[in-house]
């Protein structure tokens, strides 16, 4: 009798042991005798994430020759499985899903009589939920059930022989497999003589568990007295799979702890699936287990796999380990040299597996330690295994020492360097960061650590302000003198010895960009400067210039381009002259983590990864950032410090804005009073509101005018800025606790909404959102800060119902306000710089989502599985359908094409409204799912669409590929899906497009690659890289010519995304997808920014809406949608424009606020000013009469002027130029006496400024 068996696997473990198995069974006489050479077993590895397309036949021939079928394909590539399902359909024999498969696979398994498809029709459950169930029904219960039924049932005997083989393949050995095989072959293929299989071995009731030996231990001082433990040495606790599945752990971990050896105590603490394991590790702990650093290594949360689990329970036990833990991972899918090359890293499901799941347990340091490389097989040709990878252990080591260092020096020991930012270089913009009075907050910081024992010496922020703005110590002064104590590197620092091979090969790197390393930038040809200070044992510098303001021409290949000698030399002097214990970014944001590299998973080879060294680095960062947040944190191994923005407040009313409501109110009172006199406010209010050039939709109405100045009035405008450490006071508490309370969640209704039957009676209709506001707020502070008897009031005439929903709501606000008292920033730096675990807590929106208080913890972004979420796909609908109306109501027709902004930013912040915006524009529902890692969708008809499908052509920035990248595939599915669709051009506009296109291009090529290409939707940065260059442009004044923009932006956004394709340049393609765009689209996600407060809003709203001009000849229709609030607002970007300059940059509260932070507040403003010349360059929608606002009043009031001057007199110099270039680029009609009179204030400012530098 012969018999054929078939593997097709994508766990290397299993099948490294299926080889050794038959080359054992060709070796031993007993099994030869028994076999007679009868049996034939094939296996197919399909675990590595690449193509596997030369297999599909031979996997189908394999399986319809076979007697038996062993599957596993969890993470396999869908063309495979689509084979694998094809050939078992004409397959009729045994069959064992023994690790993952789809849900036709799982019912086709059969083992004699056991037949899983009769089996879950037994149950009576229905086919996927018997299978869910089985998935997560413990496996050692069923056994006992199967077991127990088996004495009596040959199907249940047939079940039991599954799962024992699925926990053989589970805890892959070699006698586990070897048992394996001989249970099929002499149950299922008749070979009786065979040897009878011993017993399926499984180490799940241990976690002290050394996988060298494959030794349990039940108590810690046993396993300590059998390890050589060294009191005098650091102790690291390895946390692995004790499954050996779907890679060889065990291998790969003896590997590490051979290594580790010389050095550690090394702790291996093995886990299964279940909840048991938390119970045991805190039984080590009671028995006396201390660790100094851990190194997890595994996939998914430490408390929650892909089935779900318990990740408090995971949470609690980091916690009392108390120490760091690094995430070291495997890359079970990706060979190293293949990892080597590819700027991406990784796809879309091995970075939610291997580093965005994790993070949500505030692990740092995610640095790939291993990967696949060829093993040597017998049976197996492609065989891989997981190798390490030296120099990342290397770097992972010594990082772990230095925590260890951390944990052990006195604090008056430990050395720590603080960043600053200085960008663009020069006095005006020392110390940036977002929302941040940095210079403050370092004074707070510094202040604190003395406190607590660190050697900190003097540091106040007028210290740093004279230093670095007057003192000659910033980055290329433009004002002050070069101060002779400046601190300074030789030269030589840069020269590699002849054994630093890495050392040389970015040397070599920079040298042919930026030409020998005696340097310009900041140096005097021996020696470069490093712009700081050392007082006792703290640092505190500026981040060197990347170099493109010193030299404009790097400006068009920036993006790519590596840091000039003394960026190198900077940070080189931080670690081996300053001595580092810790480097610590202060703000939002650097330049470090934007280097050339890897979008994660760095390498040697990446800037970030070498520049930042093994030092520990900590990085304070805006909680509302967390995009930009987390491409920090993997690129720089950064454990994240979060802090707060500043408090926010109503915008109220100012100036004209203020008379033209005094206006709109005396109209409102004539109406019973003086009717007569009504027709002259009449045309006075509408006189005004041209005069003030207000845009509203029916400017000859009163009722539209009055709405306009409530939504400016009601608005939030961040009040000033932030200092880390400082508490709010109970006002800026009652400021946020009211716009929490003013959104739905759910079925907490906004208070606003709650209390608006008692305005109806009080005010007319176009005022009770206003005074729904005003009660709101005067109800909140005086319920949680006051006396309360306002709120019992306000309560007391609510109907009951009413009341509970007050109550639940006040309830929530009470919530929320105990994690804003709970904040700790200085104490989370305090707890890292000590060497312990620090929380992580989502980072977003405070307002949508107040869980990311408390700050001053770790960050990790919303889970990217879970976009976009069920509000997000309504709100996101709503905005499709404002879009569209607006639209509509001017052209009488849909629009064919709309092109939207993705950013990573507002993803994560909406939880992917513009996704959902999208998929309404196409006519898609999602349908729900149980599994997170699945999401599917459906069209909607067009009979329930009611119009046609709108085509959409979407740009993306860096962030969104590197933290979203699942989106990417499943919103390109969704293009093919529509593009496929059997409907008629005049309702599917998307198919119509793509149709053309691929006609056109199939005279080019062929006909699939044509098609790929004209469904080609999603454009970006090439791999590896993130802005479009446009914000250096314009911060440069580097252009001539407005077409230089739209050419910048095509060049750096002309990369096509899909499936298959990643930042593959395309830009013909591109172009041909922008000339059919007729609206462009963006959504605002939250208060803290506005469309002139952000930079990117003109580099990619803007920069989008000027390639689409350029390329049409004519620009597209600009909508600019605020969804900051409960209400959603579409606006065209010359009103968007308006309002936020009216709300915040010309508001007198707006601009006090910020003056009262030293000299941050006038950086701030110069900032937008700035962005007002983006917009203008790139929209066209900024009016004259704007820069004639700015000009009025920050400049030509005199008090104003000496406060803006006092605060940052460099900034105010920035103002001034700026205004200039707009009026010389012909987007300010400025007149002869407002130019002289700038004229004359900028030669009196440089005065100011020779003088001041001169004393400084």
């Amino acid at each position: 009798m012969s018999c054929r068996l078939t593997f097709v696997c994508i766990s290397s473990a299993g099948l490294k042991y299926v080889d050794e198995v038959v080359v054992d069974f060709r070796k031993s006489p007993e099994i030869k005798r028994a076999l007679k050479d009868a049996i034939t077993i094939t296996s197919f590895y399909i675990g590595e994430a690449r193509d596997h397309s030369t297999k599909h036949g031979p996997i189908r021939e394999s399986i319809l020759a076979s007697d038996f079928v062993f599957l596993d394909l969890m993470g396999a590539d869908s063309a495979t499985v689509n084979v694998i399902e094809g050939a078992v359909r004409d397959y009729q024999k045994d069959l064992a899903v023994v690790g993952s498969g789809t849900e036709y696979l799982r019912r086709r398994t059969r083992l004699g009589a056991f037949a899983f498809d009769k089996f879950s029709k037994k149950m009576g459950a229905g086919k996927n939920k018997a299978a869910s169930g089985m998935r997560n029904m413990d496996l050692d219960r069923m056994m006992k059930m199967a077991a127990v039924a088996g004495k009596v049932s040959r199907s249940a005997r047939g079940m039991h022989d599954w799962l024992l083989l699925q926990k053989a393949w589970t805890f892959a050995g070699f006698e586990n497999i070897r048992n394996m095989i001989l249970l099929v072959l002499k149950r299922y293929c008749g070979m009786k003589d065979l040897p009878a299989p011993g017993p399926i071995v499984d180490y799940s009731d241990l976690v002290l568990f050394d996988p060298r030996t494959q030794t349990g231990y039940k108590r810690f001082d046993a396993f300590r007295q059998d390890a050589a433990w060294d009191d005098g040495r650091p102790t690291v606790g390895l946390l692995y799979s004790l499954r050996n599945y779907p890679y060889h752990s065990f291998g790969i971990v003896s590997q590490i702890m051979d290594r580790l050896a010389a050095n550690w105590n090394v702790v291996p603490m093995g886990v299964y699936t279940g909840e048991k394991k938390f119970a045991r590790i805190e039984k080590h702990l009671a028995e006396g287990l201390k660790l100094d650093v851990v190194w997890d290594f595994l996939p998914f949360r430490f408390g929650a796999g892909p089935m779900g689990g318990n990740e408090e329970a995971g949470l609690s036990v980091f916690r009392q380990l108390g120490v760091p833990v690094l995430h070291p991972f495997f890359m079970n899918k990706r060979k190293i040299e293949d990892w080597k090359e590819r700027l991406t890293g990784f796809g879309p499901a091995e970075l939610i597996i291997g580093i965005m799941l994790p993070e949500l347990d505030g692990v740092v340091d995610t640095i790939p330690i291993a990967g696949l490389e060829s093993v040597p097989s017998q049976t197996i040709p492609d065989l891989s295994e997981l190798t390490l990878i030296p120099d990342r252990f290397d770097k992972i080591e010594k990082k772990s020492t230095h925590y260890v260092a951390l944990r052990r020096k006195n604090a008056k020991d430990k050395k720590v360097a603080f960043i600053l930012y200085n960008y663009p270089p020069g006095e005006a913009s020392v110390g940036g960061g977002a929302f941040l009075d940095t210079f403050q907050s370092v004074e707070n910081i510094c202040r604190f650590l003395g406190q607590n024992g660190y050697a900190v010496g003097d540091v106040t922020a007028k210290r740093l302000e004279a230093t670095f703005m007057d003192g000659g110590c910033c980055n290329t002064a433009q004002w002050s003198k070069r101060s002779e104590d400046l601190l300074r590197v030789d030269r030589d620092t840069l020269l590699p010895k002849p054994h630093e091979i890495l050392k040389r090969r970015f040397l070599e790197r920079s040298t042919a960009e930026w030409g020998d390393p005696t340097g310009t930038i900041m140096a005097d040809g021996e020696q470069y400067f490093i712009p700081g200070i050392i007082d006792k044992n703290i640092f505190i510098g500026l981040q060197p210039s990347r170099g493109r303001f010193e030299d404009p021409a790097k400006n068009y290949h920036d993006k790519v381009m590596p840091p000039q000698h003394q960026y190198t030399a900077f940070y080189q002097w931080l670690e081996e002259d300053f001595g580092a214990d810790a480097i610590v970014h202060v703000g939002t944001h650097g330049s470090l983590e934007f280097l050339p590299g890897k979008e994660s998973g760095m390498s040697a080879d990446c800037y970030p990864d070498y520049l930042i060294g093994t030092c520990p680095h900590f990085y304070y960062y805006y909680t509302g950032n967390p995009s930009e947040a987390i491409i920090a944190k993997r690129r720089t191994h950064a454990c994240l410090v979060s802090y707060s923005g500043p408090a926010f407040k109503r915008s109220g009313a100012y100036g004209d804005i203020l008379a033209l409501e005094e206006l709109i109110a005396d109209y409102e009172a004539a109406a019973s009073l003086a009717p007569v006199q009504q027709k002259e406010l009449y045309e006075k209010i509408i006189q005004k509101a041209e005069q003030m050039k207000l845009i509203a939709d029916e400017p000859h109405d009163v009722d539209a005018i009055a709405g306009e100045l409530i939504r400016m009035k009601t608005s939030l405008m961040p009040l000033g800025l932030h200092r880390i450490g400082a508490m709010f006071s109970d006002a800026e508490k009652a400021s946020f606790l009211s716009a929490i309370l003013s959104w739905q969640r759910g079925d907490l209704s906004p208070i606003q909404e709650i209390i608006r039957p008692l305005v109806e009676a009080e005010v007319p209709p176009i005022r009770r959102e206003e005074r729904a506001c005003e009660i709101a707020e005067t109800l909140v502070a005086d319920h949680y800060f006051g006396s309360g008897r306002y709120a019992k009031d306000v309560r007391g005439r609510l109907s009951p119902e009413q009341a509970r929903a007050l109550d639940k709501a006040l309830a929530f606000g009470q919530v929320c306000l105990q994690r804003l008292e709970t904040s700790d920033e200085l104490g989370g730096l305090l707890r890292c710089l000590e060497g312990r675990y620090l929380d992580a807590h989502l980072g977003g929106d405070v307002l949508r989502d107040p869980e990311v208080f408390p700050t001053g913890f770790n960050m990790f972004q919303f889970d990217a599985r879970l976009v976009p979420s069920e509000v997000a796909v309504e709100r996101g609908r709503q905005i499709a359908e404002s879009t569209l109306a607006f639209f509509l109501k001017d052209n009488g027709r849909y629009p064919e094409t709309v092109s939207l902004v993705l950013w990573g930013l507002e993803t994560s912040k909406t939880k992917g409204e513009t996704i959902g915006q999208i998929l309404h524009y196409l006519g898609v529902k999602i349908i729900p799912t149980q599994n997170a890692f699945e999401k599917k969708f459906a069209l909607v008809s067009l009979e329930e669409l009611g119009r046609p499908r709108i085509d959409v052509v979407m740009t993306i920035c860096g962030f969104f590929r590197d933290m979203f990248p699942n989106m990417i595939d499943f919103l390109d599915e969704v293009v093919d899906a529509v593009c496929t669709a059997d409907e008629p051009d005049e309702m599917n506009f998307m198919k119509k497009h793509a149709d053309r296109r691929e006609a056109e291009l199939s005279k080019q090529m062929d006909q699939k690659e044509a098609a790929q290409l004209s469904r080609g939707r999603i454009f970006g940065p090439p791999e590896g890289q993130y802005g479009t260059g446009l914000t250096t442009m314009i911060e440069n004044r580097a252009w001539t010519d407005e077409s230089e923009i739209a050419e910048g932006y095509v060049s750096a956004q002309k990369h096509l995304y899909t499936r298959t394709r990643r930042g593959e340049a395309q830009r013909s393609l591109f172009e041909s997808n922008l000339k059919q765009v007729e609206v462009v689209s963006q959504v605002r996600s939250s208060v803290d920014y506005s469309i002139t407060d952000l930079d990117h809003y003109y580099e990619y709203f803007g920069g989008l809406s000027k390639a689409v001009g350029e390329v049409r000849g004519e620009m597209p229709v600009m909508l600019y949608t605020d969804s900051s609030s409960s209400k959603i607002y579409t606006d065209e970007a010359g009103k968007a424009v308006q309002i936020s300059v009216r709300t915040r940059l010309l508001n007198p509260e707006y601009i006090n606020g910020l003056l009262e932070h030293g000299v941050h507040g006038a950086q701030h403003l110069a900032d937008r000013v700035e962005n007002l010349v983006g917009l203008s360059a790139t929209t066209g929608r900024v009016e004259s009469w704007i820069f004639s606002a700015v000009k009025g009043t920050l400049l030509d009031d005199r008090k104003m002027f000496e406060k803006l001057s006092k605060n940052n007199i460099y900034a105010v110099g920035d103002i001034i130029q700026r205004l200039f270039e707009a009026q010389k680029r012909g987007y300010w009609d400025a007149s002869e006496a407002e130019l002289d009179s700038l004229r004359q204030m900028y030669l009196d400012l440089e005065g100011d400024m020779e003088e001041r530098t001169d004393q400084g």
